[in-house]
């Protein structure tokens, strides 16, 4: 029997071939891990409400629960501070805002011992400020975690950023010149670079409130009658 050798372009083709159904079972491997595995965890609801959001569904109708009442087995510590990031919004987005603290005392406690940044905490590290500059004024806390972040937060040119940065330097460091400058790049760009709708709206809120603390604190400053 004589043996044919395979050419060079049979050969490319069957490896093109071989390499697209690998990546094909690959992909399907991918979608069938995400919603048979993923979606039983806590990082696969967190990730879900995200998409709500960016599909424009209002989280203060999404009747958000505490994790203790939520079906899932033993999330891991960074799942939980994820699902709090947004959790925390909902709270405060409804007004709820007794019902933040115990959520920002657990992560208080997890990020204070938590020294190694990563990007994807960011938004935890900005409610913790925000909620140290704004609700519980707690000076020496507030800066363990700004000097964590405050290169991030200082580049960034969005409305939260600046949110957080302006209640930092009224609450913490009484800076009403700064805090005045926070306000007002915040207020010119919130409708540039937050999402629409709820968040938007919050952030022009708090802003706005802080903008009112600021000019309280002037009339006072000059003994101008409330």
């Amino acid at each position: 029997l004589v043996q044919f050798k395979p050419s060079l372009l049979a050969s490319l083709i069957a490896g093109f071939s071989l390499g697209m159904v690998w990546h094909a079972l690959f992909a399907v491997g991918s979608v069938i891990y995400i919603y048979t595995v993923m979606m039983k965890k806590l990082a696969g609801y967190t990730n879900s409400i995200i998409k709500r959001i960016r599909a424009g569904e209002k989280i203060s109708e999404m009747n958000l629960r505490p994790v203790s009442e939520l079906p899932y087995q033993k999330p891991t510590k960074i799942e939980i501070m994820l699902y709090q990031t947004i959790y925390l919004f909902y709270l405060h987005i409804n007004g709820r805002i007794n019902e933040m603290s115990p959520v920002i005392a657990e992560m208080t406690d997890y990020y204070r011992n938590h020294e190694e940044y990563n990007s994807a905490e960011i938004l935890s590290y900005m409610w913790l400020i925000f909620w140290y500059s704004r609700y519980d004024l707690q000076p020496q806390t507030a800066k363990i975690f700004y000097d964590r972040v405050s290169g991030v937060l200082l580049t960034d040119p969005d409305a939260n950023s600046k949110r957080v940065l302006g209640y930092y330097a009224f609450g913490i460091e009484g800076d009403i010149s700064k805090a005045q400058q926070y306000v007002t790049e915040g207020l010119a760009v919130v409708d540039q670079f937050s999402l629409p709708g709820e968040e938007r709206e919050m952030e022009r809120q708090l802003l706005l409130e802080l903008q009112g603390f600021i000019d309280k604190q002037r009339n006072q400053t000059q003994g101008i009658p409330l």
